[in-house]
């Protein structure tokens, strides 16, 4: 039992609840017995008194010691005591003892075994005899009445201690219970999520912590659901991806094999275009996982973004103008900030061709750069269909293409160029553009006070 938090749960609570009870049951007997006790020794005294009263009052009447031995034997039989009485020299008067036997426990006993101290008779203003009325010395505090008094109230406080603890138990388990049931449905939920049932949520209402852990859970579940939806898509895509390339080098070289194809330089061209795709888009997916694992390393210099922009405008101008699609830059040099030179390219590059593949013959690309106190912005806009609102949020995707998606494209240009802005602590968003088209804006952050001078 004690290996669960259950029974853990309810054996604390229950030893808990037992020494509380042990504690409270012994100081409330102790202090019923101190305050009886006192009872007791009030009462004795309030005896003593009235027996002195009652031997002052028979001398003051003149009284013999005839009748004085019929007073003693009535007040003994009356307050149940022993009782000596002695003249004013000494001489014994008087004696009774009406003691039950039974009740102190021991034989009755001689002048010199009392205790109790002798109090004077006192008459007329003057001391007439001495008078004694204490018990043995070994004589119990409590006996006869009063030892049964204690004795059930004793009693009484072991049954109520008994029917505490039943009701610790029954309160512990019932609490045991309440604060284990969640830990019980978590621990299903996660063996359901085990099994592959990643839809599992949990419902729970026991307190704010279980409930962050229930909430948390529940956080945790749908992000192993989407991660599992975006594995099972990537690896749909890049089945996909992988097959177009390879479908048609297969088709080539068994048309090769069968003579269906000739052996010309076109024929190789096409092979060796189609093998160069393939290791593209092994190269991209490469840089991607790297990317999406914070793995990119990244050689910060001083960068011209205006240069490096200039420079690929020009090397895809050849491109533009086969689609007949105009390609123009805009901005002032230079425009500087601190980057990793061969990334940046790879950002501006994957842009301005993601805009020539959504731009129809006769449309325009522009690239803009501007430099400002908080950073460098880079927008690439494009004449093209655009995008629709639906599929905005999701064009950094890796191998998405909403309805608008046109023209080929590994499908993951736009996701590794927002790895590595992000990689540079950047940010890129996609808008319409106000005339149509898209518009993709960069903003890359002014580097601190110092990064600004280091390499």
């Amino acid at each position: 039992m004690l290996s669960t938090l259950r029974g853990r749960l309810v054996a604390g609570f229950l030893v808990v609840m037992l020494m509380t009870i042990a504690l409270l049951s012994l100081a409330y007997s102790q202090m019923t017995s101190r305050q009886f006790e006192t009872y007791m020794r009030q009462g004795r005294q309030m005896v003593g008194e009235e027996i002195v009263r009652e031997l002052a009052a028979a001398h003051a009447r003149g009284e013999g010691e005839s009748a004085i031995q019929v007073l003693v034997e009535k007040l003994a039989t009356r307050y149940g005591n022993r009782i000596i009485v002695w003249d004013e020299r000494g001489n014994h008067v008087a004696t009774a003892d009406q003691r039950p036997q039974e009740a102190s426990g021991m034989p009755r006993m001689g002048m010199g075994m009392m205790a109790g101290a002798r109090r004077a008779i006192v008459a007329g203003g003057r001391t007439v005899g001495f008078v004694s009325f204490s018990s043995p010395t070994s004589t119990p505090v409590f006996s006869g009445p009063a030892a049964t008094f204690i004795a059930g109230l004793n009693r009484y406080l072991l049954l109520g201690g008994l029917a505490a603890a039943l009701l610790a138990v029954v309160l512990g388990v019932a609490l045991a219970d309440r604060l284990t049931l969640p830990l019980k449905k978590l621990t299903q939920a996660v063996r359901s999520i085990s099994s592959g049932k990643l839809d599992q949520r949990v419902d729970i209402r026991a307190g704010q912590e279980v409930e962050e852990l229930a909430d948390a859970f529940n956080a945790m579940t749908e992000n192993l659901a989407k991660a599992e939806e975006l594995r099972r898509n990537l690896m749909t895509d890049v089945a996909h991806e992988l097959r177009t390339p390879i479908t048609s080098l297969q088709v080539h070289l068994e048309g090769v094999l069968d003579g269906a194809i000739p052996q010309s330089r076109e024929t190789i061209r096409t092979l060796h275009e189609e093998t160069r795709r393939l290791a593209e888009l092994v190269e991209e997916l490469r840089e991607l996982s790297l990317a999406e694992a914070g793995q990119l390393r990244l050689n910060v210099e001083d960068v011209d973004v205006y240069a490096l922009a200039e420079r690929e405008v020009r090397l895809l101008a050849p491109r533009f103008e086969k689609k007949r699609v105009k390609l123009a830059l805009d901005g002032k040099a230079p425009v500087e900030m601190r980057a990793d030179r061969n990334r940046l390219v790879q950002v501006l590059r994957n842009l301005i061709e993601n805009a020539l593949t959504h731009t129809p013959a006769g449309g325009r690309v522009s690239v803009s750069l501007e430099a400002a106190g908080d950073g460098v912005g880079v927008s690439v806009s494009d004449t093209g269909k655009g995008i629709s609102p639906e599929d905005l949020p999701f064009v950094f995707e890796r191998f998405y293409r909403g309805d608008s998606a046109s023209g080929g494209g590994s499908g993951i240009g736009l996701t590794i160029a927002k790895r590595l802005v992000q990689a540079h602590g950047g940010t890129i968003e996609a808008a319409a553009g106000e005339g149509g088209g898209t518009v993709m804006r960069v903003r890359f952050p002014a580097p601190a006070p110092s990064q600004a001078g280091s390499s």
